[in-house]
């Protein structure tokens, strides 16, 4: 039995992204795998029982067999923080070994994804640093990058609490003006260090996206025009508050993008339809006339109308943002691929002992 546990240095870091995009690649070279979501934090309903979203997602997409009860032994809902409030959490440690020790049964590897931090669960008494002691587990760091200096100092701080448990790290988000200089001298003072840097996933438009259906459930929105259009992905929100000569300057380089305006502002409504944005989202529950939603129509612009002002809309969309996750189809494989292009694989394969497949020699 092989654990590898995949831990992050925030929310919302890239660990789903990995654990996808190594999960194929393991299945594709015949490697028996298996996946454990020690405490899950997005409680959802499935066939009556309270589990995690993210486990759901990770069973279905990887094709486990395993019940959802054993792949998420805990779930982190209201009433179990309120107990752990009042002292009444015990033995959650032991619930989840005990879910590992059946999962692994007669796997090569199994993926274990983190919270948001290693320190994550203190309050129910299980924390990442306590999950990757107890399973004296391999560890894999996910840094969804902000700068050189912050990268380097996390993965310093995440050696000396994990000390040789600490595999390798993983940089996500990197902007492509960087990556050469990561590279040269980021990668090179880690590897001095001790510490691998197993890959350098560059920054990708259409994972840090969103639907438009997504965006209007997000902000309880009603589609009046381009309703057949709803999947198309937008990467960014932007005020329409300038005059109609400034709009039509700035729309011509903003594809792909939610325009958030005023319903009474016909002017930047028009300009945003002929510059091809990806959606216009209207405040104040003014509804546009008869011509503009003729024309979005005919443009294929999806045109939401939300009742609430222009600042409420802008921070519900940075929120939603904030909670993007790989759920489409096409983002699921452009995961997988820039997990296969920019990941040390054979490095893996070859640090925590596997067994060859034939596979695995690619």
């Amino acid at each position: 039995m092989n654990p590898l546990y995949i831990c992050s240095t925030a929310p919302q870091s890239g660990k789903s992204l990995l654990i996808m995009g190594l999960g194929f690649r393991l299945q594709e070279d015949g490697y028996k795998l298996g996946y454990l979501k020690p405490i899950g934090t997005n409680p959802t309903m499935v066939d009556h029982r309270i589990t995690d979203s993210d486990a759901v997602f990770i069973k279905e997409t990887l094709k486990l067999e395993e019940p959802l009860s054993q792949l998420c032994p805990v779930v982190l809902t209201h009433s179990l923080i309120q107990r752990a409030y009042q002292g009444r959490v015990r033995g959650l440690k032991e619930r989840v070994l005990r879910a590992y020790e059946k999962l692994a049964r007669g796997k090569d590897l199994v993926l274990i994804g983190g919270r948001g931090n290693l320190f994550a669960g203190g309050f129910i008494g299980l924390t990442g640093l306590d999950l990757a002691e107890a399973l004296d587990s391999p560890t894999i760091l996910v840094d969804s990058y902000r700068s050189d200096l912050l990268s380097i100092d996390y993965a310093l701080d995440a050696q000396r609490f994990l000390g040789k448990r600490l595999l390798g790290v993983v940089l996500n988000r990197v902007p492509s003006a960087k990556m050469g200089y990561i590279q040269r001298k980021l990668a090179p003072f880690l590897e001095r260090k001790a510490i691998m840097v197993l890959g350098l996933l560059p920054e990708d438009e259409l994972l840090h996206s969103t639907t438009i259906r997504s965006l209007a459930d997000a902000l309880g929105a009603e589609c009046i025009a381009g309703e057949a259009h709803l999947d198309r992905f937008v990467t960014r929100a932007l005020i329409g508050a300038m005059t109609q000569e400034g709009a039509m300057r700035y729309l011509k380089h903003v594809k792909d993008s939610a325009i958030i305006t005023g319903g009474d502002r016909v002017d930047i409504q028009l300009v945003s339809l002929e510059a091809g944005v990806g959606c216009i989202i209207l405040t104040g529950g003014i509804r546009p006339n008869e011509a503009i939603t003729a024309r979005a129509e005919e443009k294929g612009t999806p045109i939401i109308v939300v009742n609430t002002d222009t600042f409420t809309v802008v921070e519900a969309f940075r929120q939603a943002m904030e909670r993007l996750q790989i759920r489409e189809e096409s983002k699921i494989r452009r995961a997988a691929d820039l997990v296969r292009a920019n990941f040390d694989y054979q490095r893996l394969i070859k640090k925590l002992r596997l067994p060859r497949k034939r596979g695995s020699q690619r």
